[in-house]
């Protein structure tokens, strides 16, 4: 005889945020507060000149959510 229950799933805690800059981090921190993993694109260019590293998209890519502004 098998057993009529489904399976449990493993479940996630939060989500894993990355944003593209400071103000955007804050923002995004203190509206989540600390339900999730909010993390920061590390960039020492301008937000206008901002051009993403492999790692930057590798972040990107892995993230849940991605949190931007478009200047």
């Amino acid at each position: 005889m098998t057993d009529c229950q489904t399976p449990s799933r493993q479940v996630k805690e939060g989500l894993h945020i990355v944003t593209s800059f400071y103000p955007v981090y804050v923002m995004t921190k203190y509206i989540s507060g600390d339900l999730n993993d909010v993390k920061m694109i590390q960039s020492r260019a301008d937000i206008h000149s901002f051009e993403p590293s492999p790692n930057d998209v590798a972040a990107i890519y892995d993230a849940d959510l991605f949190v931007y502004q478009l200047s």
